[in-house]
Parts: structure tokens; sequence; C-alpha cells
């Protein structure tokens, strides 16, 4: 795992961002997007399955259907995290983003979160492809789901970055946040 690229806070919790790979985080909870049916066949999802086992995905599976209203929660199976927390942040047979999902389903899988009574948890682009979607309103909308949350036992949130250009989106976000704060 690379070393912090920036750090920041949000109200009380510590916001860092890191660059690798999501499975290499040690925190209590990895939040990742989630296929309606559970399935974990691509992008973060699959890296997660590969790294910590088919175990989890036969439990989302289990819990499906996943959709924009409530996160599930999984064990993490090999992973040195506790738990997976699965949320929908696309909607329809598109699979459309949207900053309201984003901050949707990243606000319920906090909430999820506090339930557990968890200090730490790793978030990647928790939209699949931000190479595609290209758009900083999505990046912000995670940073306004964790504005409006009201911390009770998270105090740390790791922002985990595969490329350089997931990293550099937190961190601007993350750095404009703080210039506007100041």
């Amino acid at each position: 795992m690379d070393e912090n690229l920036y750090i920041s806070s949000i109200g009380e919790i510590g916001v860092t961002v890191r660059k690798g790979e999501i499975t290499d985080v040690f925190s209590d909870a990895i939040i990742t997007p989630a296929a309606e049916d559970g399935t974990m066949a691509e992008g973060v999802p699959a890296i997660i399955k590969n790294a910590g086992g088919s175990d989890i995905e036969k439990e989302a599976i289990s819990k499906a259907p996943i959709t924009n209203e409530k996160a599930i929660l999984t064990s993490a199976g090999k992973l040195t995290c506790r738990y997976i927390i699965h949320v929908a942040v696309t909607k329809g047979p598109t699979n459309v983003y949207s900053a309201e999902l984003i901050k949707s389903a990243l606000s319920k899988a906090l909430e999820l979160a506090e339930e557990l009574n968890l200090n730490t948890v790793s978030i990647p682009a928790i939209w699949e492809n931000p190479e595609e979607a290209n758009d900083p309103e999505l990046a912000e909308a995670a940073l306004e789901a964790i504005k409006s949350h009201h911390a009770e036992s998270i105090d740390r949130i790791i922002f985990v970055a595969q490329t350089d250009k997931e990293a550099k989106s937190f961190a601007g976000i993350l750095e404009k946040y703080d210039e506007e704060e100041y």
C-alpha cells in the first residue's frame, strides 16, 4: 500500500486518500458497489471476491436484491477487515450513475457502519468506472455524504484509489473542501 496522498478531516472524521488495492487496507469494513443480484463479477467487487473468497459473494446473493434503499452486510472472508458493506450506486438497466445515488448509497453504508459501532471504513471509487464517468460531481457526492453524516463511532475514512486519476480526483475534492472551510 502506498503512503497517504492526502490527509484531512470532515467534522470529527479523519479522511485519508491512499493509492493501492482496497483489499490491502486495514479497516473495520470495506464499502463496495453492488450488483442488484449480489454477484461480484467485475470491478471492485470482483477484486474483493478474488482476495476474500467466494463466500462473500454467496452471502451477498443470499441477501439480494440489493437496492438503492439499503446497504447489506456480509462477512469479509479471508480479508483483514471484519465486514463488507454492499451498496447499490446505479439505477435502471443501463446502470446510470448519479450524484444523488452515490450520496444516498454512501450515507446508507455509513449508517450501517455506525449501527455496527465500526471505527474505520475504506471506500474505493464506489462508481465502477470513474474513467468513463469522468464526473467530479460523483466524487463530490461522496464528500457530501460524509459531511452530512453524524459520526458516533466512525473516526476514520480511507478513500482507496486504484489509479493516479482516482487519487487526484479524491484529493482534489478534499483539497477544495479544506480551502472552503478555512
